[in-house]
C-alpha cells in the first residue's frame, strides 16, 4: 500500500552568508533550501552580487512530498491546509472535551 506523505510549510526569511543560502519554514525547523552558490555552474559568469539561487517569497506555502517540492496557492487570511505543519501542531494543542462537560 502506498501512503502519500505531504506536508505544507510556510516559507521563512532566506538567509545569505557569503555564498551559502538557507531558508527554513517559518513555523517549524524544516529546511526548505540549503545551497551554496559556489557550487552552481553558470555560463556566462555571473555579475558580482548576482544571486544564483532563488528562494521562496516570505510567507509562501511550500508543499513538500517524497521527491518533489511545489508552491501551494493560498489566499492571505484563509485557513491553512490540514496537511500544513502549523495545522498539525495546532490540532494537537486543541483540548479534548472533559467527561461531564457539555460540548
Amino acid at each position: 500500500m502506498y501512503v502519500r506523505m505531504i506536508i505544507v510549510h510556510i516559507a521563512g526569511f532566506p538567509i545569505r552568508v557569503g555564498t551559502h543560502v538557507r531558508q527554513r519554514c517559518a513555523w517549524c525547523p524544516h529546511v526548505l533550501i540549503d545551497a551554496n552558490e559556489a557550487n552552481v555552474a553558470v555560463y556566462p559568469a555571473p555579475k558580482p552580487g548576482e544571486q544564483l539561487i532563488t528562494t521562496y517569497q516570505l510567507g509562501a506555502l511550500v508543499e513538500v512530498g517524497p521527491g518533489f517540492t511545489a508552491l501551494r496557492q493560498h489566499e492571505d487570511g484563509a485557513q491553512l491546509p490540514p496537511e500544513s505543519c502549523a495545522s498539525r501542531e495546532l490540532d494537537a494543542m486543541v483540548p479534548t472535551a472533559v467527561a461531564g462537560q457539555a460540548e
